[in-house]
């Protein structure tokens, strides 16, 4: 009988061990969070993707700034979709309607319009916008025919 004291000091280092690993990881996943903010803002492909949808590679960068939006959210960054469509309306209205005042898209039609463009574009019923179809309906928007823009 004189192991279960044993057992239980064994038991409470092992308790401390993890508890001292939960926060190490803790802390790594925080430093990890960081770096990618700051490295992922700027977008290592912006050229590639400039060519596929027909952007200079400042442009992409810009619009992934925007896509992000203004809480860098790491969960963005890591999976390049958006699942807010708050955000997206954001990021939308200030890439494709700068000049327009922030009520133009977060009141009235526009808001209507920015959630039922969230929906289409969410074809896989996600709830996320990938990045590059960010790109693809920013370019109709701003770029594209009457006929294009009607058929988004």
């Amino acid at each position: 009988m004189k192991s279960n004291p044993v057992r239980c000091d064994t038991f409470h280092r092992v308790l401390k061990d993890i508890g001292s690993i939960a926060l190490q990881i803790e802390t790594l996943r925080t430093y990890f969070q960081q770096s990618l903010c700051r490295e992922q803002y700027e977008r290592s492909d912006a050229a590639l993707l400039g060519g596929r949808f027909g952007y200079a590679p400042d442009e992409v960068n810009r619009l992934w700034k925007l896509f992000c939006g203004s809480n860098k959210c790491w969960e963005t960054m890591l999976t390049e979709t958006q699942s807010e469509v708050a955000l997206f309306a954001d990021a939308l209205h200030l890439a494709c309607f700068p000049n327009e005042p922030v009520r133009f898209c977060s009141h009235g039609l526009m808001s209507g319009f920015m959630q039922r463009m969230f929906d289409t574009l969410d074809s896989n019923n996600t709830c996320n916008i990938t990045f590059k179809k960010f790109l693809s309906v920013v370019h109709t928007l701003i770029y594209g025919s009457q006929l294009s823009r009607m058929k988004l």
